[in-house]
C-alpha cells in the first residue's frame, strides 16, 4: 500500500521530484521483480541466524519489529550466504513491512502506512562495526529503504547503544532523509524502558524489553516471535579448502588487470530465459555488474556492486527480457597494483 504523501515527504513536497522518485522506484520494482520477493525462500542459514521478529503493535496500531543487532554475526552469515542473498533478504523484510501495514489498515479500517522499530545493540563489538563486507550490506538495505519505501517509519528506538556505535551512526545518518532521522532516538543502557511503554501496551512487548508478553512456555524473550542472535556454527562456514575445490570445478577464468575492467559474455537466444551465474575470486573482493548489449548503448541490468566472493561464492540470476549478448563486467579500476582472478560459471 502506497500513498502520494510518502513520496512528497521524501522530496520535501516538490511534486515534480516526488513523481520522478516514484517512477524510478516503480521501474526498480519491475526490473528486480520485487512483487515476487515475499515468495522467495531465503537460505536456511539466514532465516536461522538473522536476529529479528515482530512482537505486537504500538498504541497507534503500527506493527512493531525488533532487531537484536548487537549479537548479529554478519561475518559468519557472509561466509555461508552470498551478498545477493543477504540483500534480497533485506528486501523481503521491507516487503513484509509493507504487507503488514496493508493488513493492519484492513483490520483497523483506517490507513496505517508506517511501522515502529526497536534496534537492540546489547553486546555490540568493535569488530562488528569494522567488518566492511557486513556493514556494506546493511548500508545497502538502508539506501534501498530510503529510495523505495519512503516515510514508512513511525518511530525507531536504538537501545543499549555502546559508545562505539557512534562510528556506525556517522555512516548511517547521512543516508537517512531528515524526516526519517528525526524519528530515530538513541539510548544507552538506561531510560528506554519507560519510553517504550509510553508507545506500547505492556502486553505487546516481551518481558525481556520491559513489557509483560511471554511465550506459551513462559520464555521472556519470545523466541517464537523473535529470532535471537547467536554466532553461526563453524561447521556451516565456507572454508578456504572448499573455495579452492570450487575453483577447480568452475569452467571459466577471467583475469582483470590492475586499473582495468574485463567482461565475460554469454549469448541468449530467446526472451524469457533465466541467466544464472556463480563466481569466486582468489583472496580479494571484486566489483561487478550485469549488462546487456543494446542498440547503440549497453543496458545495465544489475548495477555495479561489490562482491566479497573471496569469502563465499557470489551467485545470482535474472530473467532476460530480450535475446542478445549479456555479460558480467568485473571492475578493478580502483586497484592500481593488484590484478584479480575470477573463476565463474554462467548458464542459461
Amino acid at each position: 500500500m502506497i500513498t502520494s504523501r510518502q513520496w512528497l515527504v521524501a522530496r520535501d513536497y516538490d511534486p515534480g521530484a516526488a513523481e520522478d522518485m516514484f517512477r524510478k522506484s516503480m521501474e526498480w520494482r519491475r526490473r528486480h521483480r520485487v512483487n515476487d520477493t515475499r515468495d522467495w525462500a531465503a537460505p536456511e542459514v539466514i532465516r536461522r541466524f538473522f536476529p529479528h521478529g515482530s512482537c505486537g503493535v504500538d498504541r497507534g496500531g503500527h506493527r512493531v519489529y525488533i532487531f537484536n543487532m548487537g549479537g548479529l554475526d554478519m561475518r559468519g552469515l557472509m561466509q555461508c550466504a552470498s551478498r545477493v542473498d543477504l540483500v534480497q533478504f533485506g528486501l523481503q523484510v521491507l516487503e513484509t513491512f509493507k504487507a503488514d501495514c496493508a493488513e493492519q489498515s484492513c483490520r483497523l479500517g483506517r490507513f496505517v502506512g508506517r511501522s515502529g522499530v526497536i534496534v537492540d545493540l546489547q553486546g555490540l563489538q568493535l569488530n562488528q562495526i569494522t567488518n566492511r563486507p557486513g556493514l556494506d550490506v546493511i548500508l545497502q538495505w538502508i539506501q534501498t529503504m530510503e529510495a523505495n519505501y519512503p516515510d514508512t517509519l513511525q518511530w525507531c528506538y536504538v537501545i543499549n547503544a555502546p559508545t562505539i556505535f557512534s562510528i556506525a551512526w556517522a555512516l548511517i545518518s547521512p543516508l537517512l532523509h531528515e524526516v526519517t532521522r528525526s524519528k530515530v532516538r538513541l539510548f544507552g543502557t538506561a531510560g528506554w524502558q519507560d519510553e517504550l511503554l509510553k508507545l506500547m501496551e505492556p502486553d505487546q512487548l516481551p518481558v525481556f524489553w520491559g513489557g509483560s508478553l511471554v511465550d506459551a512456555d513462559g520464555d521472556a524473550r519470545c523466541p517464537s516471535r523473535i529470532c535471537f542472535a547467536v554466532s553461526v556454527p563453524r561447521e556451516l562456514l565456507t572454508t578456504r579448502e572448499q573455495l579452492v575445490a570450487l575453483e577447480k570445478q568452475l569452467p571459466h577464468h577471467v583475469q582483470v588487470k590492475a586499473g582495468s575492467r574485463a567482461r565475460h559474455p554469454v549469448q541468449v537466444e530467446a526472451s524469457g530465459c533465466r541467466l544464472r551465474y556463480i563466481f569466486i575470486t582468489r583472496d580479494v573482493d571484486i566489483d561487478y555488474s550485469v549488462q546487456r548489449c543494446g542498440d547503440g548503448a549497453d543496458e545495465t541490468l544489475r548495477p555495479t556492486q561489490k562482491a566479497f566472493s573471496h569469502l563465499h561464492p557470489e551467485q545470482g540470476s535474472l530473467v532476460c527480457s530480450h535475446p542478445g549478448t549479456y555479460y558480467l563486467e568485473f571492475d578493478n579500476t580502483m586497484s592500481y597494483f593488484k590484478k584479480k582472478d575470477i573463476f565463474l560459471r554462467v548458464t542459461i
